[in-house]
């Protein structure tokens, strides 16, 4: 199921849009709601979410402003925008940061809002293919597409902390599996090993500074993760068949 999260400061609108909509049709399920910014930010820090509904206009943090922030702490979490008419002009601004599309509150409850759900429902796919293009995720049929979403999300946590070191019980822990089947299931789905896909990652980003800026190895290799430089040479010689300073002639 798609996980949704609904936000916005007005109880009633709040409510109104979480009973107002069949969720199972479209294969969602509203996981969370938040009456703010500030909770909605650590919902989405701290859980899967797939979908947010963000009313543009809340104390403590505007709408625009949250929306931005979930684009920096999450790249998976789609967003959609709640407004009334007169805030078009925010509208605007929002598609243009990335949401996936707006509902007007006065359309909650009526034909209307199936017709948007459904454009939804299919941008949200659309979405999800583009995403899953982009990483290695084999289409495993024995998993869920929960299962496989928490791995994309474990993917995406390794592309944007390369340079640090991550465990996998850390990174199982980020996406809600245990330790050992987040293993399982990730090297079943990507085709490796947790330590043998971050040490890929690393030292691919390691070829490309190396190749493409002249800082030194021992920055380079603290960018990658790698706290000894000794240890790092060996491990990309072991990996390219040269030594970081030969790789660069």
């Amino acid at each position: 199921m798609i996980k949704v999260l609904v936000v916005d400061d007005d109880k009633l609108a709040r409510l109104g849009l979480i009973h107002s909509v069949n969720w199972a049709k479209y294969h969602m399920t509203v996981a969370f709601d938040a009456s703010n910014g500030m909770d909605a930010l650590k919902i989405i820090e701290q859980n899967n979410i797939d979908l947010a509904f963000l009313d543009l206009e809340m104390p403590g943090m505007f709408g625009l402003e949250l929306l931005k922030h979930i684009k920096d702490v999450s790249k998976k979490t789609q967003c959609v925008i709640l407004t009334m008419h007169e805030d078009f002009k925010y509208v605007q601004e929002a598609l243009r940061v990335g949401v996936l599309d707006y509902i007007i509150k006065t359309e909650l409850g009526t034909e209307t809002i199936d017709d948007i759900m459904k454009s939804i429902k299919k941008r949200l796919d659309e979405y999800d293919v583009e995403f899953n293009n982009n990483f290695p995720i084999n289409n495993e049929e024995n998993f869920s597409y929960e299962i496989r979403k928490c791995i994309a999300n474990a993917i995406e946590i390794i592309a944007e902390e390369k340079g640090v070191y991550l465990t996998a019980t850390e990174v199982a822990k980020r996406v809600n599996m245990s330790r050992s089947y987040f293993s399982t299931c990730f090297k079943q789905i990507v085709g490796q090993t947790f330590n043998e896909y971050f040490k890929q990652v690393r030292l691919e980003f390691a070829k490309e500074m190396i190749l493409n800026t002249d800082k030194s190895i021992s920055f380079i290799a603290g960018e990658c993760g790698f706290s000894d430089d000794k240890y790092f040479s060996t491990v990309f010689k072991s990996y390219t068949g040269l030594r970081p300073t030969d790789f660069r002639k």
